[in-house]
């Protein structure tokens, strides 16, 4: 099957919600392009590597500077926070469903 390429542009906001969703293969590769050099800065382990210097800049502060290394760990632990309230309301409804009790 031949790659394909589909974008929808419509008058209105279709959904109504403000929001724009744009899905990008984040495995393609093409330097020569403006998206394939965003795609190749968001694989990249270090700023020294990065195309968008924008980019690269926050990355080197957030990874480089004391300040930027606690803002990424409460980021991180916020995240992983949040995640097992998701997961711990999953169980809770999966529970319910299959007949069983939840404490509120």
């Amino acid at each position: 099957m031949a790659d394909s390429v589909v974008i929808f542009i419509t008058e209105n906001d279709y959904f109504g919600d403000g929001n724009r969703i744009i899905y990008v293969n984040g495995a393609y590769k093409n330097d020569d392009e403006p998206i394939g050099r965003l795609m190749h800065d968001f694989r990249c382990v270090s700023a020294v590597d990065m195309f968008y210097s924008e980019l690269a800049d926050k990355v080197r502060k957030l990874k480089e500077t004391k300040g930027g290394q606690d803002r990424m760990c409460k980021l991180m632990e916020d995240m992983r926070n949040e995640a097992k309230l998701e997961q711990a309301k999953e169980t809770a409804l999966n529970m319910k469903k299959k007949g069983g009790k939840v404490k509120k």
